[in-house]
């Protein structure tokens, strides 16, 4: 199972990024060119990894983002409800409203193009 943990994806990271230096170094050492070490199947397991292990990465720190961004909202509904502020109305009631002055407008532009 793949760990949801930053600390644990980075230190993947780190060891796929080591493991892929050394597989380099060591098809240099044999005289083969950036080509040739791009075709080998390590050097392209290593990289498909880092790849795999940078795109968990950026999901965490969304992830992190959204819970931050959750728990500061939720901290300020709190604070209203303790100063005894009365909450932000939604804009759901408003929705219907936009979609009649639509109708009206298109009815309108029709009318004009006849």
């Amino acid at each position: 199972m793949a760990s949801n943990q930053k600390q644990t994806r980075e230190l993947q990271l780190h060891r796929y990024e080591e493991q892929l230096a050394a597989r380099t170094t060591a098809l240099q050492e044999q005289g083969l060119d950036k080509n040739a070490q791009s075709k080998d199947k390590a050097v392209k397991h290593l990289n498909a990894q880092v790849q795999r292990t940078k795109k968990a990465l950026a999901a965490i720190v969304a992830r992190e983002k959204i819970i931050a961004q959750a728990k500061e909202k939720k901290l300020k509904n709190d604070e209203q409800k303790k100063s005894g502020e009365p909450k932000a109305k939604s804009a759901k009631g408003s929705g219907e409203a936009k979609k009649k002055e639509q109708k009206v407008k298109k009815s309108k532009k029709e009318q004009q193009q006849t």
